[in-house]
């Protein structure tokens, strides 16, 4: 039978994790320590670290589920001597997919008597150190203004092309009707993305794709180009492997910056009910 755990890790960028440092196996390890984790995970590359050629791992059974329901990728379990100060103790420790960071989770909390008083030590003096971080960023802002203002982007001295085979015909699809709730936002968002540069309208195309309309949930709509009926059947494909939802979790864990890429201006041509953009 498979029992189920959920890992609460959730975090505040403004918050250092807590830390601890242990050595398992005498390799000494970062665990950030995690009460909303039923139990202690490490991630591939850091069971690389820890177990060196030895990747021998015991069937889990426990599934292994986010904050918000994503399940992970638990490859096994097996046990680590954990030395911590003056104590030595053997621990069951979980092995999941990625690259994410180690968690010390409440199995083993329960076994181990951590020095409070120096972990919270630690992250004061961690923390009373962000007022010259504010000020190297400030210095950053002052420095490049030009890349941190606001509205879209340029990316200069790169094109991106899009490789269609020889023989293929240009396919033109007309306009599809939207519903008459989305029509006036569909008409903003259209208006927004003309005068910032990201579509201009064309008197002719030979391909044209129909738009669909996708409403984010700040009901503002989003503006998309149904692909799959023109383009993406004549193109050829790129044999890169997509990353799976989880593999990118893993990899952002611990980021502190993230952007999101909006439309960019002459990258594609969208059929709409206002004529051709």
């Amino acid at each position: 039978m498979e029992d189920t755990y959920t890992m609460y890790q959730l975090e505040d960028t403004k918050r250092k994790p807590y830390l601890v440092s242990v050595k398992l196996n005498n390799t000494e390890i970062n665990m950030e320590i995690d009460t909303g984790a039923s139990v202690s995970v490490i991630s591939q590359e850091t069971c690389k670290q820890v177990f060196g050629s030895d990747h021998s791992l015991e069937k889990s059974p426990c599934s292994l589920r986010t904050y918000t329901g994503e399940k992970i990728d638990v490859l096994g379990k097996r046990n680590v001597t954990v030395i911590y100060n003056s104590q030595s103790v053997d621990l069951p420790i979980t092995v999941v997919k990625g690259t994410g960071p180690s968690l010390m989770g409440r199995d083993w909390l329960h076994k181990l008597q951590l020095n409070w008083k120096s972990i919270f030590k630690i992250e004061q003096l961690s923390h009373n150190q962000e007022p010259e971080k504010d000020k190297e960023l400030q210095d950053l802002l002052r420095k490049y203004p030009q890349v941190f203002k606001e509205g879209l982007g340029t990316l200069k001295g790169t094109k991106a092309r899009i490789y269609v085979d020889k023989d293929a015909t240009p396919k033109y699809f007309k306009a599809r009707p939207v519903p008459y709730a989305l029509k006036e936002k569909i008409e903003k968002e259209l208006d927004r993305l003309e005068k910032g540069g990201n579509i201009e309208k064309v008197e002719f195309s030979e391909w044209a794709a129909p738009i669909v309309p996708i409403v984010k949930p700040d009901k503002s709509v989003r503006i998309c180009g149904d692909y799959k009926v023109t383009i993406n059947q004549v193109s050829k494909l790129d044999n890169y492997p997509i990353p799976k939802t989880d593999d990118l979790y893993a990899t952002l864990s611990g980021g502190t910056s993230f952007f999101q890429a909006r439309s960019e201006p002459g990258l594609s041509t969208n059929c709409t009910r206002r004529g051709v953009t």
